[in-house]
């Protein structure tokens, strides 16, 4: 999606509105979850077991946004000079290599923790809960009332599934309600002006789940793991574009919505749906967290019936700092109140 505009043009894209709030339900779950020393420490340990306790060590992608060494090996042509901030970025300076622990791997073992966290620390929902083990495929497509062909083709490194759908977030009233509220006008611009054309595709809908018969078959939460380029650390703010990550899970959510609606009513299912579905869509790069919802109404992109993207008003962080300094393991600053956050937005809404 165009910059600065992502979040505008997902929302013309998949007919959605936008609700700066989750759910009350995940909320009120908030509010009932207890809160006990041992899970702090047990949330403490996955974080250290996953940046800093893994054997694994490869050679990390080059940093080459090198925080300012004091002088820049690459003097500056511009007229006139300086104009820009000479003293964030030590452009061309090659730091040595550095060997760790992948970040792939990081983000995806801390993920799997917590959600193996949440499942142990609310055992009355856990037997109605299981994690995915390895990366999942979400391809679908949809017509939109221009007569283009969309193909949402997103991968799902982690995922909760669940043998209860999640109860629709808005009740019909409200859905209702949104009718006469227009979608955000991006005028003259297409929503899909960005969206790269390909004239050679297979024309057929992947989910990760084929069957009803599946004991888990209900899409609860899809994850999207966010590898920052160029190996910037992850608690520094320049990695984390909060508009960009928005749109990632209106688009990630919407796409595997439409596959639960497809897997529950049938591939030929058209227009407002006998029953809304909802899903959840978290994006994380380990240190920042968004939390969404999105609700699908209708598949028709052109109707009066608006489909519903909830979204934390603000970005969750889980920790300040995770590393080794002088040789020591340290870890800094981490905000229980984001993984209870994330425990009740995978809990609440069952049926």
């Amino acid at each position: 999606m165009p910059k600065n505009l992502e979040v505008e043009f997902a929302l013309a894209a998949s007919n959605s509105l936008e609700v700066a709030a989750l759910p009350d339900r995940v909320l009120e779950r908030q509010a009932e979850l207890p809160g006990d020393l041992g899970q702090e420490l047990r949330l403490e340990g996955a974080i250290r077991s996953a940046w800093m306790g893994d054997a694994t060590q490869t050679r990390l992608p080059k940093n080459w946004k090198v925080p300012y060494i004091g002088w820049h090996p690459v003097e500056s042509k511009m007229r006139p000079r300086n104009q820009y901030d000479y003293k964030k970025f030590s452009w061309g300076w090659n730091s040595k290599p550095q060997f760790g622990v992948p970040l792939p791997r990081k983000l995806g073992n801390l993920t799997r923790s917590l959600v193996a966290e949440v499942f142990k620390s609310c055992p009355e929902v856990a037997g109605g809960l299981v994690c995915s083990v390895e990366t999942g495929v979400q391809r679908q497509f949809l017509n939109t009332p221009g007569g283009h062909l969309i193909r949402l083709d997103l991968g799902l490194p982690v995922s909760v599934t669940s043998s209860r759908p999640l109860a629709q977030a808005a009740s019909e009233q409200q859905v209702r309600d949104t009718q006469d509220t227009p979608v955000v006008n991006i005028e003259p611009q297409s929503p899909l002006a960005t969206l790269k054309p390909s004239n050679i595709y297979r024309d057929e809908n992947a989910h990760p789940v084929t069957s009803l018969l599946h004991s888990h078959p209900y899409i609860n939460t899809v994850f999207d793991l966010h590898t920052s380029p160029h190996g910037c650390p992850m608690t520094d703010e320049r990695v984390w574009n909060v508009s960009y990550q928005k749109s990632k899970c209106l688009m990630l959510g919407f796409a595997a919505a439409l596959g639960q609606a497809r897997l529950i009513y049938g591939d030929e299912v058209e227009g407002v749906l006998p029953k809304p579905v909802t899903v959840n869509a978290v994006c994380t790069n380990g240190v920042h967290w968004q939390m969404t919802t999105f609700q699908l109404n209708t598949m028709d992109l052109g109707s009066d019936v608006k489909n519903l993207f909830y979204h934390h008003p603000e970005p969750l962080r889980l920790f300040d700092y995770c590393g080794y300094r002088e040789a020591r393991p340290e870890l800094e600053g981490v905000q229980t109140e984001t993984f209870s956050m994330l425990q009740s937005l995978l809990t609440a809404g069952l049926e």
